[in-house]
């Protein structure tokens, strides 16, 4: 089967899921598999701290991964959280050769969104 052209641009959707071909390859999904998905998650500690969790690519240097926030009920802009990302104490499952479980806690006491920024990252 020939796959045209088009559909292996990082910004195309190869398997038509509403996920572009460099979230897949960021994520771990299949960009071919339409019933793959990324593994981007939202896990409260015991603390009551919330945190966005993710599979990152553990050595892949052309990829950058931004966790941002949207704050007062969406009426701002998305801003970079604070911080930086760390292991998680216990990972929601093991992470597949060439990637790591990674988290950061979102800001206490605020309501909004959250979400993962992934950018190509070119020389």
């Amino acid at each position: 089967m020939t796959v045209p052209t088009t559909d292996l641009a990082p910004d195309a959707d190869a398997d038509r899921d509403g996920l572009v071909n460099l979230l897949e390859f960021a994520l771990g999904s299949k960009p071919g598999d339409g019933g793959s998905r990324g593994k981007v998650r939202l896990r409260r500690a015991v603390s009551g701290t919330f945190f966005i969790q993710y599979l990152r690519r553990s050595a892949e240097s052309s990829i950058s991964y931004t966790p941002e926030r949207l704050a007062n009920g969406g009426a701002g802009p998305w801003v970079a959280l604070a911080g930086t990302t760390s292991a998680p104490t216990v990972a929601p499952e093991p992470a597949p050769p060439g990637f790591e479980w990674v988290e950061q806690p979102l800001p206490s006491g605020a309501s909004g969104f959250a979400r993962l920024k992934v950018e190509l990252v070119r020389p």
